[in-house]
């Protein structure tokens, strides 16, 4: 399991494709709701 330690705290990770890099952090639908839908499908 791919883990990166960020500021003291052990951050999973995951690779996907082969685009430029995006982070998506869970839990936060009220502020990314319109990002989603550009989001590819995978």
């Amino acid at each position: 399991m791919p883990i990166a330690q960020i500021n003291g705290h052990d951050m999973y990770y995951e690779v996907h494709g082969d685009g430029p890099p995006a982070v998506y952090i869970g839990g936060w639908d009220t502020f990314v709701t319109g990002e989603v839908t550009t989001l590819p499908a995978g």
